[in-house]
């Protein structure tokens, strides 16, 4: 099992606690959709959060992502992101993920 980063997936739960988008990996306080890495971006998607975080290689993060949405509520994490109660299944797959990597 690759390690990851738990300050890096706490601080990408935090972006999507603050604020959520479904079916776009970043948004502007206006609800527009935009680049995750953009200074105007507030509301993150579970990808997006971890891309705007993670300036270096994200596959593993995003990996572990949909392995543990998967896990937890048998569907990919785009699915699940964008689906009903979308960001509490978010937050409930990073509080798992930054469980098992700070153990």
């Amino acid at each position: 099992m690759t390690r990851l980063n738990p300050g890096k997936l706490a601080i990408a739960r935090g972006l999507v606690a603050k604020g959520f988008s479904q079916n776009a990996f970043a948004r502007a306080a206006s609800g527009r959709q935009i680049g995750f890495d953009s200074r105007n971006a507030t509301r993150f998607c579970a990808i997006g959060a971890i891309m705007r975080v993670e300036t270096g290689n994200t596959e593993p993060y995003q990996t572990a992502l949909g392995r543990k949405s998967e896990e937890l509520f048998g569907r990919d994490i785009f699915a699940l992101n964008d689906g009903p109660n979308g960001q509490a299944k978010v937050l409930a797959v990073y509080d798992a993920l930054i469980k098992e990597h700070s153990a």
